[in-house]
This record gives structure tokens, sequence and C-alpha cells, in this order.
């Protein structure tokens, strides 16, 4: 069962597709996704560097 509405047809929920396409909002959302893998990553990298950091500073005080 599907409910029309101004732009979208939603059915269970969901937006369908009416005579256009989700590339734009695909390609916004892939993205988005890539920035927070990144972001992710960038502070994998600088936990390690500071266990890093904080383990020297020890060593050094012993």
């Amino acid at each position: 069962m599907s409910i029309k509405t101004l732009d979208f047809n939603y059915s269970m929920g969901r937006p369908q597709k009416i005579g256009g396409s989700y590339h734009g909002s695909k390609r916004k959302l892939l993205i988005g996704i890539e920035n927070i893998v990144s972001v992710a990553s960038d502070l994998v990298d600088e936990v390690a560097r500071l266990k890093s950091v904080r383990l020297r500073i020890k060593e050094e005080l012993s």
C-alpha cells in the first residue's frame, strides 16, 4: 500500500523513485560515509601516536 504525497510515493516508509533518480542523494551519502571513515582513520592513527608518546614518556621517567 502506498500513499502519494507532493513529490514522493511512500511505500512501507521508503520514498520511491518518480521519474528521477536518487543518484545525487546516494553520492552525497557515500561522500559523507567516506568523510566519516577518513576521520575515524585519523582518530585511530592519533590514538596510536598518543599511546607511543605515553610509552616513551613512561620509559624516560623510569
